[in-house]
């Protein structure tokens, strides 16, 4: 996952863009929850290796990797690094 010196989510646009987009980014580094609305996500990792786990799965993921979560499961969303 990103190394971005944070692990909670850091905004990548002007509040101005919030009523119709958002799009943060995070450090993932061992196994973390993170805060997010339970709105509809889009993750792109775009450095390592880890895993996302929601209540209803996982899925390994590294470099390149995208995937979705849909809003039920942002509660429940697990990340873990292995990479850090």
């Amino acid at each position: 996952m990103q190394a971005c010196g944070s692990t909670e989510p850091v905004p990548l646009l002007p509040d101005a863009a919030a009523p119709f987009f958002r799009a943060f980014r995070l450090d993932a580094r061992g196994r973390m929850r993170p805060r997010f609305e339970p709105a509809f996500l889009v993750g792109v990792v775009v450095e390592g290796r880890g895993t996302v786990r929601t209540a209803s799965g996982s899925l390994d993921v590294r470099r390149g990797s995208t995937f979705a979560v849909p809003a039920r499961g942002v509660p429940d969303l697990e990340l873990e690094s292995f990479d850090g």
